[in-house]
């Protein structure tokens, strides 16, 4: 862990911040409109956190998570624009094809049929932690 932390001191200081952006009820999503809405999804999630503003590096951390780090700030200098990037995605709407409103619809005559043609929305949770060399100095007792 040691090895760790001096290289991310190397590479950002001894101060920032550290979201961790995960998009809302993904399995859920992907499950019900397919995995290709749901790369459409990931690609527009992707884009907009990358628009952060505020010295924030954006990157993808897992399947729907994504991390943004803020070298030299507090969670404070950062709210403000993890809520723009947050505000950001929720405000997009995803207009499903009518091809895929088809394959979700089915035939006709078979089993209830859902309608789901039209938007979509997606929304994202964001929690953040920041690290300073002052906390680490109290917590270790050095």
């Amino acid at each position: 862990m040691k090895n760790t932390n001096t290289t991310v001191n190397k590479m950002m200081g001894r101060h920032y911040t550290l979201a961790m952006i995960d998009v809302d009820h993904f399995k859920k999503f992907n499950d019900t409109y397919g995995h290709d809405v749901g790369d459409l999804v990931l690609k527009m999630v992707a884009h907009q956190i990358s628009q952060v503003n505020g010295g924030g590096k954006a990157y993808r951390y897992g399947g729907e998570e994504f991390t943004t780090v803020f070298a030299n700030k507090s969670i404070e200098e950062t709210l403000d624009h993890l809520e723009d990037v947050r505000a950001s995605i929720a405000s997009k709407t995803m207009q499903l094809s009518p091809e895929v409103g088809e394959q979700l619809n089915g035939t006709p005559g078979k089993g209830k049929k859902k309608n789901h043609s039209g938007e979509v929305s997606v929304t994202i949770s964001i929690g953040a932690a920041e690290r300073s060399e002052a906390l680490e100095t109290n917590r270790t007792g050095t």
